[in-house]
């Protein structure tokens, strides 16, 4: 069974790859840098995970980026992952 804290051999988790998505959920949201592999989304809200992950992980750098999301505590994954 694979936990969260799950490394690779070569450094690799779920973690870094939040941590990598970071910039491109946030407000204003970096331009993404690399070839759409499908039609342009207009506005991913990636809050849902990213609280799973603030809670997974205490990282307050996560719980940053949802709020500065207007309007991300009257959301609906507020009531289901409440900090």
């Amino acid at each position: 069974m694979m936990t969260l804290r799950f490394t690779t051999a070569d450094g690799r988790s779920i973690r870094k790859a939040v941590e990598f998505m970071l910039p491109y959920a946030d407000e204003p949201a970096k331009p993404w840098p690399f070839a759409q592999m499908k039609g342009k989304h207009d506005k991913p809200d990636f809050n849902p995970e990213l609280r799973r992950a603030v809670l997974a992980y205490d990282a307050s750098a996560f719980e940053a980026v949802i709020s500065n999301h207007g309007g991300a505590r009257s959301k609906r994954f507020q009531l289901l992952f409440v900090k």
